[in-house]
């Protein structure tokens, strides 16, 4: 029933034949994040773009001496120069949000020459403004090319080589308008054990520079793990597979999203198989912002107190042959059953059960749902009454819930003609208050 995205179904594929691997490394669960563990490794990542950007710095020597700073450690100055494509030198080439702009203000092409604090020759190679390569000693370390899709105003993609020239890793940085980082996503070093399971992290930061979801992806670009934070740092959602919540090896395709409130107290988690972004809406898993998406489609969804205590399940369930609504709430039942039972002429049936107690049936005549006979002789007019209304407020209250969090649940059909008309069935029920 559900529309699953073709990354989700490759991935669940390959993940059930492989159901004693080693579970990728936990992101903490239901504990706020370490912070400073956070920012260090977005540093790190955006230290990758301050390389790029030749914030790379060189000893000024005065004479004999090395000039020190006021603490007396040697100090450096930014010394940058720039040759055109005619091995030229250009005066006035400034950096401009990650951009090399001429003294005119037009886009500059050619190779800035600096030397690093290890005394090792950097050349930065730039093409109408950006950079497309750097090299060291003459060697090339690292490429910068274009994100598909996307402009180098909105992102690059960095490529890291080894001493031999073959791909080491790859980092891809979409930036803001003002060129700094909104989404960094490391692809690490590949691996020649087949078996071994690769790790992929993404940092997003929001405008204000603070983090705002740090996330674990498999080697299929498929999540496992992520935290979402809001804009004063504090944990507000986590997604990811239950067996990574759960901390198992065994593989569950099915997904979590948990939901805190301001203080760091559960309130919602909601369950859903094998999807948890709408697929329609990626086009570069490496790119969107996770932070921006939700759990899709969930077939269940608790509530909890502020004391983490259960209060209410609702949950949906469509099959070939039968689609059903739960909701379980104070130690007490409700629900709404449609089947089609194919030994008898496929013939169609309805139950509502309220308090644990069968309430309506379908009356195959009428079209229309009678009370249950047993029920109605067993309980009193008054008891029944309560049953009813409590009943209909309940299926109404998870029906709205169900649209509104676009549930998958789908009523059966007979040709072009839809059993359940849910809103319908909810007044049926309240006209019977009324007798």
């Amino acid at each position: 029933m559900l529309n699953l995205s073709p990354i989700n179904q490759k991935y669940i594929e390959n993940q059930k034949t492989k159901q004693t691997e080693k579970p990728v490394q936990q992101i903490p669960t239901e504990k706020k994040p370490d912070k400073k563990a956070l920012f260090c490794s977005v540093a790190a990542a955006i230290g990758v773009i301050a390389l790029a950007s030749t914030l790379i710095y060189k000893k000024i020597k005065s004479g004999k001496t090395d000039n020190l700073s006021d603490d007396g450690k040697k100090a450096f100055k930014i010394v940058r120069q720039f040759l055109n494509k005619d091995n030229q030198i250009i005066e006035g080439v400034t950096l401009q949000n990650g951009k090399a702009i001429n003294a005119d203000n037009t886009l500059f092409s050619g190779i800035m020459n600096t030397v690093n604090k290890k005394g090792e020759k950097i050349s930065i190679e730039y093409q109408d403004g950006f950079i497309i390569s750097s090299s060291k000693n003459n060697k090339i370390f690292k490429k910068f090319e274009n994100i598909t899709n996307l402009t180098r105003e909105q992102g690059v993609l960095i490529t890291k080589l080894d001493d031999k020239g073959i791909k080491d890793a790859q980092i891809l940085v979409t930036t803001y308008d003002n060129g700094k980082a909104k989404r960094i996503f490391t692809n690490p070093k590949p691996s020649r054990n087949h078996d071994e399971i690769i790790t992929m992290t993404a940092t997003e930061i929001s405008p204000n520079g603070k983090i705002a979801a740090k996330a674990e992806y498999d080697q299929n670009n498929c999540l496992q793990m992520a935290q979402i934070f809001d804009e004063n740092g504090n944990l507000r959602r986590e997604i990811g597979l239950k067996h990574k919540f759960e901390k198992t090896k065994y593989f569950d395709d099915k997904y979590l999203e948990k939901i805190f409130d301001e203080n760091g107290n559960l309130r919602i988690i909601k369950k859903a198989k094998g999807n948890y972004y709408p697929a329609e809406s990626v086009d570069d898993i490496r790119t969107w912002m996770l932070s921006e998406h939700y759990i899709h489609q969930p077939e269940t969804i608790e509530f909890y107190s502020p004391n983490r205590m259960r209060e209410r399940v609702i949950s949906v369930k469509s099959e070939a042959n039968s689609s059903k609504i739960n909701i379980f709430e104070e130690g007490d039942n409700y629900s709404l059953r449609e089947t089609i039972n194919a030994k008898k002429d496929n013939s169609y049936s309805l139950n509502i059960v309220g308090q644990n107690m069968p309430l309506f049936k379908w009356d195959i005549n009428s079209g229309s749902i009678c009370l249950s006979s047993k029920t109605r002789d067993e309980a009193s007019k008054k008891t029944l009454k309560q049953y009813i209304a409590k009943t209909a407020d309940k299926l109404e209250e998870a029906y709205n819930i169900i649209e509104k969090e676009k549930m998958p649940y789908e009523p059966l059909k007979d040709g072009e003609y839809t059993h359940i008309d849910i809103p319908s069935i909810i007044k049926q029920m309240r006209s019977f208050l009324e007798l």
